[in-house]
C-alpha cells in the first residue's frame, strides 16, 4: 500500500510556485518526503505581472530578462512536477480539468489570482498559453501604442500608475492622460510623491472614471462629464476573480461574491479544511492587510499544509487545541504561570477601545536578570509566539507588542 500523500497547487504563478518551493524546503529540511507537491495551470511559464507594464513599451525585455519563465524548468528545479492543464472545478479532494481528467489530491491549495474584467494583458488571459502568445499580446498593444497620439490610462491605481509611467517614459512625445484617484490606497505622502513625479514627466490627471470601453470619435467622457481627446484607451482598473465558476458544491460556502475564497487565520477555507487558498484570490478581512513578503508569507504556512498531508489525526489535534485556547479557563492559568515565572502579564485590551486596537498584550513587570539571552529569553519568546498565533486562531486577536514597565 502506497503511502504517500498528495498536495495539488492551482495556479503556477508566484503564489503558487513560492508555496511549492517552500513545502518541497520543509520536506528535505526534515529528511521526510512523504507527500508530493504538483502544480497544475493552463500556462506553461509563470508570469511575472509586475512587469507588464514595461513588457508593453519594451516586448522584447520578456525574453531578455525572464518576465515568463517555463513552469517545467521552475518544478523540477524545486523537486516537484508540473501539469499542463486548464482547471474546470476545484473540490474538497479533487481538481476536474477542462477534458475532463479528474486529479485527486489529500490537500489542494489554490492560487489562481485573478483577472482584469475589461480583458487587459496586465494579467494573462486564457488564450495565451504559452510563452510566444504572450510575448505576441505584447508586441500587437505595443503597435497600438506607436500608433496612437492621445493615450487615456483608466484607472490610477498601481497598475495605472506604472503603465502611465512607461508610456510617457518610452515614447514622451504623446499625450497620456490618467483617469481615477491616485493609489486611494496609499499614504497621503505617498499619492502626492507619485503625482508630482508623473506631472513632472508630462502626465496629465482627470478626476472620475472612464466607463465606456473604447473612445467614441477620438473621444472618451469621464463620469465627471469632461471630454478627452483618445486614440487608444488602456483600462486597469475593475479586478475580478474566478472563484465562482471553479468552486464545486463542497466548497462553494467558502466563496464571497466578488468570487475571492473565505479562509481561516491557517489559510484554510471557512468551509474546508483541506483547501488552502493564497494570493490575489484570497479574500483579506476588513481591518487586516496582504502582506507583500511572499516568500516569507509562504514559508509561514506550509507548514499547516503539510502536516494536515502527513497525518490527518493531526487535523483532529488541531481543532481541539483550539478549543482549549479559546477557553478562559486556559488564558487565566497561563497568565498565573506567566506572572508566576517570569514576570511577564497577559491581559486582555479595554473592550471600549476601538476594534482594531482591541487585544492581548504583553506588559513586562519586572526584567529577569538574564532576560536579554539565555533560556528565560528563550523561552519567553517561545511562549510569546505559541500564544500570538493561537490567540489570533481562536479569537482573531494577536499579542501586538512587549513594552517594560
Amino acid at each position: 500500500m502506497n503511502s504517500t500523500k498528495s498536495v495539488l497547487i492551482v495556479g503556477g504563478g508566484p503564489s503558487g510556485v513560492m508555496t511549492a518551493k517552500a513545502l518541497m524546503k520543509q520536506q528535505h529540511s526534515k529528511k521526510d518526503l512523504s507527500f508530493t507537491v504538483t502544480i497544475v495551470d493552463r500556462q506553461n511559464y509563470c508570469d511575472w505581472s509586475l512587469a507588464s507594464p514595461r513588457s508593453v513599451v519594451r516586448p522584447q525585455d520578456v525574453e531578455k530578462f525572464g518576465y515568463c519563465f517555463p513552469l517545467d524548468k521552475v518544478c523540477e528545479f524545486a523537486g516537484c512536477s508540473f501539469r499542463q492543464g486548464a482547471v474546470a472545478k476545484i473540490g474538497e479532494n479533487s481538481v476536474t480539468l477542462e477534458d475532463g481528467t479528474v486529479i485527486n489530491a489529500d490537500a489542494i491549495v489554490v492560487a489562481i489570482g485573478g483577472q482584469y474584467a475589461c480583458g487587459a494583458l496586465w494579467k494573462p488571459l486564457p488564450d495565451q498559453t504559452t510563452v510566444e502568445r504572450r510575448i505576441a499580446a505584447f508586441e500587437a498593444e505595443n503597435a497600438k501604442i506607436n500608433e496612437a497620439s492621445d493615450i487615456v490610462i483608466a484607472g490610477a491605481g498601481a497598475t495605472g500608475v506604472e503603465v502611465a509611467g512607461e508610456i510617457k517614459s518610452a515614447f514622451p512625445d504623446k499625450n497620456v492622460t490618467l483617469v481615477g484617484t491616485v493609489l486611494s490606497n496609499a499614504t497621503e505622502y505617498m499619492r502626492t510623491k507619485v503625482k508630482r513625479t508623473l506631472e513632472n514627466m508630462g502626465v496629465i490627471f482627470k478626476d472620475g472614471r472612464v466607463e465606456a470601453a473604447a473612445p467614441e470619435d477620438g473621444k472618451v467622457v469621464t463620469t465627471k462629464g469632461e471630454a478627452i481627446n483618445c486614440d487608444l484607451l488602456l483600462n486597469t482598473a475593475g479586478f475580478v476573480y474566478e472563484g465562482r465558476t471553479l468552486a464545486d458544491g463542497s466548497i462553494e460556502e467558502s466563496v464571497t461574491k466578488r468570487g475571492q475564497f473565505k479562509c481561516k487565520p491557517t489559510l484554510q477555507l471557512s468551509t474546508c479544511d483541506t483547501v488552502f487558498a493564497v494570493g490575489d484570490v484570497l479574500e483579506v478581512p476588513e481591518g487586516k492587510y496582504a502582506d507583500v513578503k511572499g516568500m516569507q508569507h509562504a514559508d509561514d504556512n506550509v507548514g499547516i499544509v503539510g502536516s494536515m498531508v502527513q497525518c490527518p489525526f493531526r487535523l483532529l489535534l488541531h481543532r481541539l487545541l483550539l478549543q482549549i485556547i479559546k477557553s478562559e479557563i486556559f488564558v487565566a492559568r497561563l497568565r498565573w504561570m506567566l506572572v508566576l515565572l517570569c514576570g511577564i502579564d497577559i491581559r486582555k485590551a479595554d473592550e471600549s477601545a476601538p476594534r482594531k486596537r482591541r487585544s492581548f498584550c504583553y506588559v513586562m513587570k519586572k526584567r529577569p536578570a538574564n532576560f536579554r539571552g539565555g533560556p528565560v529569553h528563550g523561552w519567553i519568546r517561545s511562549v510569546a509566539t505559541f500564544c500570538s498565533r493561537r490567540v489570533e486562531v481562536g479569537e482573531g486577536d494577536s499579542l501586538t507588542r512587549i513594552r517594560r514597565v
